[in-house]
């Protein structure tokens, strides 16, 4: 995987990808990335998750704590975390982060998915070097969506209630096997089949339709 930063998203989003038996190789922040080759375990992120959220740290201490490890201060010409061969990329940091130049190292660099875990880090140009390069792109706006359709927070806010982990990752996992395919049938709404870019927006334009026609006869 190449492209996390070490924030909260970032951070869970690494936790899930070992839990799912993938190899996270970079993280990032402000002040550079940090490069493993050998792939972020469990251990090393229990490290960043003590060292970010309890020690404010900077992500380069983890070089100095991991052997192997690589750190490329932000500021230095020449490789960056876009430039280190991997599978996935997943910004989920700072808007417009991925440029078009940065899309195309991605893609000569073999990345086959990109999923943004926040609003809009790749730029209109990225993201068209993405389709055109058939990369999966799953913008930030259909992830969110995701998390809406089904907003576990929310309802054990209204019903009092309190579920496990485990108990909120069976349930997103028993919504999406309902409806694996809503958001590429909501693409087709706009004649683009399978895109979850055009599918997201689509999906959003509705939501917001239906609730203000909601507004309107309350």
């Amino acid at each position: 995987m190449s492209r996390l930063r070490s924030g909260n998203v970032a951070q869970y989003t690494v936790e899930k990808l070992i839990e799912l038996g993938a190899r996270p190789l970079t993280l990032s922040d402000s002040d550079g990335f940090v490069h493993d080759p050998d792939g972020i375990n469990a251990e090393k992120l229990a490290y960043v998750m003590e060292l970010k959220n309890l020690r404010r740290g900077r992500i380069r201490e983890y070089a100095d704590r991991f052997h192997g490890a690589t750190f490329t201060p932000a500021k230095d010409e020449g490789p960056t975390a876009l430039a280190i061969a991997a599978d996935c990329a997943f910004p989920s940091a700072t808007q417009n982060e991925i440029s078009g130049v940065d899309a195309r190292n991605l893609v000569a660099n073999g990345v086959k998915l990109v999923a943004e875990g926040r609003d809009m880090p790749t730029t209109p140009e990225g993201v068209d070097r993405f389709l055109e390069a058939k990369v999966s792109y799953g913008p930030g706006k259909a992830a969110t969506q995701a998390a809406w359709r089904f907003r576990p927070e929310m309802t054990q806010d209204i019903e009092h209630l309190s579920w496990t982990r485990e108990q909120v990752d069976a349930k997103f996992a028993a919504d999406h096997a309902r409806d694996p395919h809503k958001r590429a049938r909501g693409s087709r709404g706009v004649r683009q089949a399978g895109r979850l870019r055009l599918g997201s927006q689509y999906r959003s334009f509705v939501k917001v339709a239906d609730a203000m026609v909601d507004e309107s006869t309350v």
